[in-house]
C-alpha cells in the first residue's frame, strides 16, 4: 500500500517542477528538511512536510496551480490567529485523507499535503527602505490578501498600509538583514544561494549553506536531533487511497455525533464521565468503520484468489495468513474495545478458519459474541 510519504514526495516533485518552469524558488523546511539534508530522505520523519517561499512566489504558485485545473490537487490558504505566524498555504492531494475528527471546521480540504510557509522580512536594511519607497512596490501584500478574504472585507484591507515584511522575489530577501520563517529568525545572507540535494531519488532545493541554516533553526546540536515518524493519534484518520470527502460523507453522522457529544462534555466536564466514554466509543466506531470500508474494498477483489489456496499446505497457509493479518489485527484490536465488524461472508469465514487453525479460539468466540452488540458493523 502506498504510504503518506510517497504522496508527499509526489507533491514535492510537482512543487519543484512548477518552481523550475516558472522561475520560482523554495527550500525544504522543518524536521523533514533537516532529515533531507542529513539522511537524504523524508520517509522516516514526521508526517508534516513543509517548504518556505517568498510571499510573492507563493502568490504566483497559487495562480499557476489554479490555472492547471487539476481536480486531484487543491491549494488552500490557512489563516491563524497567531501574530507571529498569521498564515500558510496547503498544497494537497484530493484523493487522500488526513484529518482530526474534531477539527473539520478549521479548513475546507483535509487531504495529505505539503505546507508552504512565507519568508517574511524582519529587519530592513537601507537598500530595502529605498526600494520600498518606489510606487510599484506598495500594497503588494494587500492585493495578495484580498484574493483570500471575503468581498465584504476588501475595502477595509485596502485602507491598511502596506506590510513592509512582504517579500516578492527570492533576490528581495537580501533587502533584509534578518527574515522570519514561521517564528524563527534567519540571517538573510544564509538564504542568498540555493543548492540541489538528492532526497528519496528526487532533486530538491535547500540553502547552499544548509549547516548554517539548520543551526539557526535547531541550534548548535542540530546534527544530533532525533528524527521520528509521527505517532498518529486515535482521533485522526489517515488514508492514502480514499478521498477525505468520501470518508467524511460516509462517517458524517458519527463524526457529527462525536463532535456534539464532545461539546457537551466540555460544557459539563464535572459531570460528564459517562459521556466521555460514549465519545471515545464513537471515535473508535468512526475509525473502525474506515478500516471496515478499506478491508471490504480489498477483499472483494481478492477473496476468490485467497479461497483457492490449500490451508493444509504450510506455504499456502502462511501466504493467506500474511494477507489476512492486517484485518485480523484490526479485529483483535477492536474486540478488546468491545466492537467488531464484518467484511463479507467469504472473507469472514476464511478469517474464522485461519484463526481456529492458529489456535485463537477465544478471539473467534469473542467476535461471535460481539456480533449481536451495538458496535457491530456489517
Amino acid at each position: 500500500m502506498i504510504g503518506e510519504k510517497d504522496i508527499q514526495l509526489e507533491l514535492l516533485k510537482e512543487i519543484d517542477n512548477i518552481c523550475i518552469q516558472n522561475d520560482l524558488n523554495y527550500i525544504l523546511l522543518g524536521t523533514n528538511g533537516l532529515n533531507a539534508f542529513i539522511n537524504h530522505t523524508i520517509k522516516n520523519g514526521p508526517i508534516s512536510v513543509s517548504v518556505a517561499m517568498t510571499s510573492g512566489d507563493i502568490e504566483r504558485f497559487i495562480s499557476i496551480v489554479e490555472k492547471q485545473d487539476n481536480p486531484n490537487r487543491y491549494v488552500e490558504k490557512i489563516n491563524t490567529q497567531k501574530k507571529n505566524n498569521p498564515w500558510h498555504v496547503n498544497y494537497g492531494n484530493e484523493n487522500t485523507a488526513y484529518f482530526h475528527i474534531m477539527n473539520l471546521d478549521k479548513s475546507e480540504h483535509h487531504g495529505i499535503n505539503v505546507e508552504l510557509y512565507p519568508i517574511r522580512g524582519f529587519k530592513v536594511n537601507e537598500k530595502a527602505k529605498k526600494a520600498a519607497s518606489k510606487p510599484e512596490n506598495t500594497n503588494k501584500l494587500n492585493r495578495f490578501i484580498n484574493k483570500f478574504l471575503k468581498s465584504d472585507k476588501k475595502e477595509e484591507v485596502k485602507k491598511e498600509p502596506a506590510d513592509k515584511t512582504y517579500i516578492d522575489r527570492w533576490e528581495d530577501i537580501q533587502n533584509f538583514t534578518v527574515v522570519k520563517i514561521i517564528n524563527t529568525k534567519i540571517k538573510a545572507k544564509t538564504l542568498e544561494e540555493l543548492d540541489r540535494y538528492e532526497v528519496d531519488s528526487l532533486q530538491l532545493s535547500l540553502p547552499k549553506d544548509s549547516s548554517k541554516f539548520f543551526r539557526e533553526i535547531f541550534g548548535a546540536n542540530f546534527m544530533d536531533r532525533k528524527i521520528k515518524p509521527t505517532n498518529i493519534g486515535y482521533r485522526y484518520i489517515l488514508n492514502t487511497e480514499r478521498s477525505y470527502r468520501e470518508i467524511i460523507d460516509e462517517s458524517n453522522d458519527l463524526i457529527m455525533e462525536a463532535n456534539s457529544l464532545n461539546e457537551e462534555v466540555q460544557m459539563k466536564s464535572a459531570e460528564a464521565d459517562d459521556d466521555r466514554v460514549v465519545v471515545n466509543n464513537l471515535w473508535n466506531l468512526v475509525l473502525m468503520t474506515n478500516k471496515q470500508i478499506e478491508f471490504t474494498k480489498y477483499f472483494d477483489e481478492n477473496i476468490d484468489r485467497l479461497s483457492a489456496y490449500d490451508l493444509s499446505n504450510k506455504e499456502d497457509f502462511d501466504l493467506v495468513y500474511k494477507e489476512l493479518k492486517p484485518a485480523i489485527s484490526a479485529l483483535q484490536k477492536y474486540a478488546k474495545l468491545g466492537m467488531t465488524f464484518s467484511i463479507n461472508p467469504k472473507t469472514d469465514e476464511l478469517i474464522e478458519e485461519v484463526l481456529l487453525m492458529k489456535g485463537k479460539d477465544k478471539l473467534v468466540d469473542k467476535i461471535k459474541n460481539l456480533q449481536d452488540k451495538e458496535y457491530f458493523i456489517e
